[in-house]
C-alpha cells in the first residue's frame, strides 16, 4: 500500500525499503520531520487551538487522499467506466 501512495503528494513520504524476517516486518521510509510528539514537548505539553485545527486539516486531508487512492485501486472497473 505504501507503494501506492507513494507520490509527489505533501505529507506521504518515500519508502526507501521494506522487508521481512521470520521475527519481524520492516518498513524503512523517508522522515518528514520531526513527531507530533516532539513538538508538543517543544510546546511546553499544549498545543494552540489553531495548531489543533491545522493537524486536524492535514489529517482529513490524508485520509481521504487514501481512502479515494484505495477505491480507485480496489474497484478500477467502476471508475472507468465513467470516463
Amino acid at each position: 500500500m505504501y507503494k501506492c501512495l507513494e507520490s509527489d503528494v505533501l505529507g506521504v513520504p518515500e519508502v526507501k525499503w521494506f522487508g521481512s524476517n521470520e521475527q519481524s516486518r520492516i518498513l524503512v521510509m523517508q522522515l518528514l520531520g520531526p513527531s507530533l510528539e516532539t513538538i508538543f514537548q517543544s510546546c511546553h505539553q499544549r498545543y494552540s487551538l489553531i495548531s489543533v485545527l491545522i493537524i486536524a486539516d492535514q489529517l482529513v486531508s490524508r485520509l481521504t487522499f487514501t481512502v479515494l487512492l484505495s477505491l480507485i485501486l480496489f474497484f478500477p472497473q467502476q471508475f472507468s467506466s465513467h470516463v
